[in-house]
Formats: C-alpha cells, structure tokens, sequence
C-alpha cells in the first residue's frame, strides 16, 4: 500500500482536433471488452482475492500544459494505485 512501483505514466500531446466523445468511447469499449481493465483486488480473511466488475467507472482527465508545467501535470499522475477500486 502505498508504493508507485506498478505505477507506469504515461503522456501523449496531441496536435490538432480531438472529438472527446469518440476518444472516450473507444476506451470504454476497450474497458469493456478486456476483463483485465476491469478487474480489482480485495483482501478477504488476509489474501488476496481478484474481482471482476461488469462495469467500472471511467474517465478521461485532459490538461492543457505549457513545457513549463509539462513536469508538475506528470507528477501530478504519479499516485499509488488502490487495486481495490
């Protein structure tokens, strides 16, 4: 608990027009049809236990960034993971 060390980050510019909506619902297909992004861990009785969820909630975080604060936007992402979420 706690650790970043299965934390990869990852940022992309982009240049030009980018629909949100479709951008959006092309994740949520690609969520939905891989298990392993909707898939969480809990501790029942002190092991580990893997839970598959029908659905999870998603959403995309868009930042405008100048190269100034291009490293604090990144930093900002590195956070531990709660893999019971």
């Amino acid at each position: 608990p706690g650790s970043t060390a299965y934390n990869m980050t990852v940022v992309h510019r982009l240049e030009g027009n980018l629909d949100k909506e479709k951008f959006a619902g092309s994740v949520k297909i690609l969520i939905q049809r891989h298990e392993t992004l909707r898939t969480s861990f809990q501790s029942i009785n002190g092991q580990p236990v893997q839970r598959v969820h029908e659905e999870v909630e998603f959403e995309i975080q868009r930042h405008t960034a100048s190269a100034v604060r291009h490293a604090d936007i990144v930093q900002g992402f590195v956070r531990p993971f709660d893999l019971s979420k």
